[in-house]
């Protein structure tokens, strides 16, 4: 399946056509029908629609075209290293290397042109990623170091890349499902399996177009429901076939591929090890005996003679003169030609084979482990089971071509940035199934592996385990000197010019026109849309709120005065009647009407103005319910001369603050209350109140009572004052013209 394009046949519609495949931006997506590109408007960010409608029967490609000859990124010595602008380059890399695998998948079996086209875009991705990655290694003199290995690296990958898809076009052409070849390394490549003495067993679903191949010749090295066998031969020399048997005499005779009999001449058929009949020349001076020791046990020795021959033994004369003849035994354990020792291996799975380890990245296959441990040569795993969730990668310090990797990996430890690295562990099988780390600190040296810490940024799809990966390592700069002078003037960006349009019962806004910019204008007749803007009113957003609780529109009388309030007709809440009651602003109400409503400014203006007069005129301004409490508490004692039909209550109160009066003289405020009370905590003099009337004082001695003396009093009457812990004493004090008077009441 493409990995960026999709195809359709025409069938006279506009659409909508899906196009399910991620893109950076919607520039890089193209429409062709019958090879010819055509114009096209996108309904949602996965769909559009072709105009003119293509014809029935045309075909219609729709792919991603990422830009593969400028980066998308520009790397300057001003610039932060984002998260934002990692991914986009990681994307960028990513798309171009997916848009370059399905171009050698498609060049593969469209002949010559269809590889002189190939070779053209493997330039171009051998160029962009050269370009991309030269770019990136801009930085500062003291990261130059840094930065010469990083561009070094990169153009070395450019050139990978442009080897790899050259091998991509012998995927599946070179060496076909079954085939069978020797290698020079004991390390057997995916997809292939050793070929061992004895036939082994293969899982049909691991191996399907394989087994639909064996199947078809009748399982030739045997099967079971689940499993189909491989030839064997291991250690055996291979014999071409000779499917006419003309060149090999004994080929009815040959065994089944598991050594028993009856195979015939077929294919992975053995022979055992056998010499060719042949004669041996006997020489005994002064005379010579020929003999076949595959004739009989007895051969002619001479005239009227016989004797027994056998290898390693005496062959003697039985029956005339003495002639003693030995026939010595030579060679080793077996028959063989000179020879050299290879494996050969068979390939069981060309998907694998042709998928596995890019040489776009360091190969690694994946482990499904989590543990802190070596994960096995040539294996990385993560430390969470959710790849979203890791924070570290754990990674074997040989790839899984057997090449050490340690010092590529340590590359990383010569970056001081926040994210040293940016990682693309990339499935080998299915390259959109990727995993997007950041590496955030220094890699650590362990027993056989490597501790990489990272922080993963995005993940698409699945590994299973054992599956092949190819790792990229983009090593980050450092952070450039801040750059003294402004950059270029943008161009002035697009205000939309927006309007409301109906869609049934939702409101969704429309851009009609776009102004103030500068440039090419923004498409128009676009609507705002969750994620952008549509091409259709039914993606739009509805603008409107939710609907309220009520029972719908409240309607009001045919006609009212001004300023009239309104009033509910009945109790169903929907109906509003003229009540006939205005609001007047009038602070002297004198209206006096039920027809009229007085403002809170008006009524406060009519209460001010009435404590006013009460108060003989004097002005004052009562904002608050306190002020207005206090103003007419007044009012009693201004008018005087009253009759009280009731009792007053008071409050007793606390002299010197609540405190023991322990010495000096206290002096009582008339003011304060009639009823007044203090603790007697210390020797002191009592005085009498400055203003005229009369007030009750209670007295309560403490454990620290002094002597109370008295000073001012015009007469002074009553028990003595004891400074006995406890005694209570109620003190009468009156003030008038004839002078003051203190009268002292024990209370116990």
């Amino acid at each position: 399946m493409a990995l960026a394009s999709v195809t359709y046949t025409g069938n006279g519609t506009t659409g909508p056509w899906s196009f399910p495949k991620p893109y950076i931006a919607r520039e890089h997506v193209h429409v062709y029908v019958d090879e010819v590109e055509v114009d096209f408007t996108f309904l949602t960010s996965s769909t559009l629609s072709i105009s003119p409608a293509p014809a029935n029967g045309t075909q219609i490609k729709i792919s991603r075209e990422t830009p593969n000859d400028v980066p998308l990124v520009d790397w300057s010595n001003t610039a932060n290293i984002t998260e934002e602008n990692l991914n986009l380059q990681t994307l960028q890399n990513l798309y171009v290397m997916q848009e370059g695998i399905d171009l050698a998948a498609a060049t593969s079996t469209a002949g010559a042109a269809g590889s002189a086209a190939l070779a053209s875009e493997k330039a171009n991705v051998a160029t962009a990623q050269a370009v991309i990655a030269t770019d990136n290694a801009e930085q500062t003199t003291e990261d130059r170091a840094v930065t010469t290995a990083a561009s070094s690296t990169a153009v070395t990958a450019a050139d990978t890349a442009t080897q790899a898809l050259s091998a991509m076009l012998g995927v599946g052409r070179m060496h076909q499902v079954g085939d069978i070849k020797f290698q020079s390394l004991a390390y057997t490549s995916p997809g292939w399996m050793r070929i061992k003495r004895d036939p082994q067993a293969v899982l049909k679903t691991a191996a399907p177009e394989l087994n639909a191949k064996y199947a078809a010749e009748g399982y030739p090295y045997g099967s079971t429901s689940t499993h189909f066998n491989i030839p064997g031969g291991a250690g055996l020399f291979v014999r071409p076939w000779d499917d006419t048997s003309t060149h090999d005499p004994d080929a009815a005779s040959r065994l089944a591929h598991d050594g028993t009999p009856g195979a015939g001449n077929v294919i992975g058929s053995r022979q055992a090890s056998e010499n060719k009949q042949h004669a041996h020349g006997i020489t005994q001076n002064p005379h010579s005996h020929q003999y076949n020791p595959y004739d009989s046990s007895s051969a002619s020795v001479g005239a009227g003679a016989h004797a027994t021959i056998a290898y390693g033994s005496i062959l003697r004369n039985t029956v005339g003169a003495n002639a003693d003849i030995t026939i010595n035994n030579e060679g080793g354990n077996e028959s063989r030609p000179a020879n050299v020792a290879f494996p050969f291996v068979i390939l069981v799975n060309p998907g694998e084979a042709g998928n596995a380890h890019t040489p776009f990245g360091l190969p690694y296959s994946w482990d499904t482990g989590t543990s802190d441990a070596d994960p096995g040569t040539g294996e990385l795993r993560l430390n969470h089971a959710t790849p979203a969730s890791a924070t570290f990668l754990y990674v074997s310090k040989t790839g899984a071509n057997a090449a050490t990797l340690t010092s590529v990996w340590n590359l990383i430890n010569g970056i001081t940035a926040t994210t040293r690295a940016v990682l693309t562990i990339m499935h080998g099988g299915a390259p959109s199934n990727a995993v997007v780390a950041g590496v955030t600190g220094a890699v650590v040296d362990a027993t056989g592996y490597l501790k990489v810490p990272v922080t993963v940024l995005s993940v698409g799809g699945a590994f299973p385990a054992g599956v092949p990966l190819s790792v990229q390592i983009g090593l980050a700069g450092g952070v450039g000197p801040v750059s003294t002078e402004p950059g270029p003037q943008g161009e002035k960006g697009w205000s939309a010019v927006e309007a409301i349009e109906n869609d049934g019962a939702r409101r969704v806004k429309k851009i009609v026109d776009w102004q103030g910019g500068q440039g090419t204008k923004p498409a128009v007749n676009l609507y705002v849309g969750a994620s952008g803007l549509e091409a259709l009113i039914a993606n739009g957003v509805d603008i409107r709120g939710a609907a309220g609780a009520g029972n719908g529109d409240v309607v009001g009388p045919g006609t009212s005065a001004a300023h009239r309030l309104a009033a509910f007709t009945d109790t169903t809440g929907a109906l509003l009647e003229d009540s006939g009651v205005s609001v007047s602003a009038d602070g002297t109400l004198a209206g006096d009407s039920d027809a009229l409503v007085a403002t809170q400014k008006a009524t406060k203006t009519y209460v001010d103005t009435v404590i006013a007069a009460l108060r003989a005129g004097v002005s004052a301004s009562f904002d608050t319910l306190a002020e207005i409490a206090t103003a007419i508490g007044g009012l009693v004692a201004l008018a005087g001369g009253q009759t009280l039909t009731g009792g007053l209550a008071g409050t007793s109160f606390a002299m010197n603050s609540g405190s023991p009066v322990t010495t000096g003289t206290l002096t009582p405020v008339m003011t304060n209350s009639n009823l007044q009370h203090y603790t007697n905590g210390g020797a002191h003099t009592l005085a009498p109140p400055s203003a005229a009337g009369s007030i009750v004082i209670d007295m309560t001695n403490n454990g620290s009572a002094g002597a109370v003396t008295t000073s001012g009093f015009t007469k002074v009457s009553g028990d003595g004052l004891t400074t006995t812990n406890g005694h209570k004493f109620r003190l009468f004090i009156t003030v008038g013209n004839a002078g003051s008077h203190l009268h002292k009441q024990a209370m116990q």
